[in-house]
């Protein structure tokens, strides 16, 4: 699959990385919008570039469910929360997994597809364009 990447400079690229897989209470996402934001033009702009790729603001179709996963199925049209934590302390519990005391991850949505908890995910009404 293809995602973006910021090499410095100013410059990007697309790139061919492994198409991710839906992990248990995982699932695999198909992006059909995805914007930037502030924080990613850091990476944009440095000389040394990232090898993370961009893009927040996530929105998709859930293509594949990993095992566990009870409250979405494939087709299910979804808005992506793309930061998350450990899913078990006390700020992940209430929902507020930038605070999380393992801490965070940032799952960056300018690629094909992307793998996030269910947990991150909000179903899109069917009247709302991605």
């Amino acid at each position: 699959m293809r995602a973006v990447k910021f090499v410095g400079n100013g410059c990007v690229e697309v790139v061919d990385v492994p198409k991710p897989k839906a992990a248990k209470g995982w699932v695999v996402v198909k992006v059909m919008a995805s914007a930037l934001c502030g924080s990613d033009l850091h990476a944009y702009f440095s000389g040394k570039g990232s090898e993370a790729t961009p893009g927040h603001e996530v929105a998709g179709e859930v293509v594949e469910v990993g095992e566990g996963v009870s409250r979405l199925r494939a087709k299910d049209r979804v808005a992506i929360n793309v930061i998350y934590g450990c899913g078990v302390c006390k700020f992940c519990r209430r929902g507020d997994w930038i605070f999380c005391n393992k801490g965070t991850v940032i799952v960056a949505g300018d690629a094909e597809y992307l793998a996030v908890p269910e947990r991150n995910c909000f179903l899109l009404p069917s009247d709302l364009s991605f």
